[in-house]
């Protein structure tokens, strides 16, 4: 019996429970319970000083130009600003995956941004973590107002076109897990999004 490709997706913001998802008939996304909504005092981190040693998961700048294109398509949707591509936010993405290849799994850093978490097994590239994030608009039913929590399933879809943001940076690690690779793609936000009470755009 032949495997299907896997999806997993986890809500913006800080820790998250994991729920693994393994695709019968067809791919499946499940997503864990978000503790959204916290606002976080600014803090440095040590992982948004360097890269630090191991593999090379940074984007080559075709996937920062199209992950950054991905973003703004959905922007463009709702009349919110372009975002630009942030060296910055994209170390502290870089640092933060490696830590995520041992174990395979998706874990927020709880730092000081947003962030956005997705992982999947197959080819494609970076930018699929959008096209994973931006199906969650079909489960939006906010219209721009006030953030109220990540109940309604779409955390990941309001951090992409959270007002207020202007910054973004990715990186991508690839693991293996259940004798199969799995992409893991992080995108890091500034000023982050969901935070309870504002206006989503």
């Amino acid at each position: 019996m032949s495997r299907r490709p896997a999806l997993l997706v986890l809500a913006t913001t800080l820790a998250l429970t994991l729920t693994a998802a393994t695709g019968a008939a067809a791919p499946l996304i499940k997503k864990g319970a978000a503790l959204a909504g916290r606002k976080v005092a600014p803090a440095s981190s040590p992982a948004s000083a360097a890269p630090a040693a191991g593999p090379d998961v940074s984007l080559a700048a075709a996937d920062q130009s199209a992950v950054v294109a991905a973003h703004n398509a959905l922007r463009t949707e709702v009349g919110v600003g372009p975002l630009a591509w942030d060296a910055a936010l994209s170390t502290y993405a870089q640092n933060h995956v490696k830590t995520l290849i041992g174990s395979c799994a998706l874990s927020h850093s709880g730092g000081p941004h947003g962030e956005n978490l997705a992982s999947w097994t197959g080819a494609a590239g970076p930018a699929n973590a959008l096209a994973l994030w931006g199906a969650e608009k079909t489960k939006y039913a906010g219209a721009g107002a006030a953030y109220t929590g990540p109940a309604d399933g779409a955390g990941h879809y309001t951090q992409v076109i959270w007002r207020a943001t202007t910054k973004v940076g990715c990186a991508r690690a690839t693991c293996d897990k259940n004798g199969m690779s799995w992409s893991i793609v992080s995108c890091n936000y500034a000023p982050r999004g969901n935070v309870m009470g504002e206006r989503v755009y």
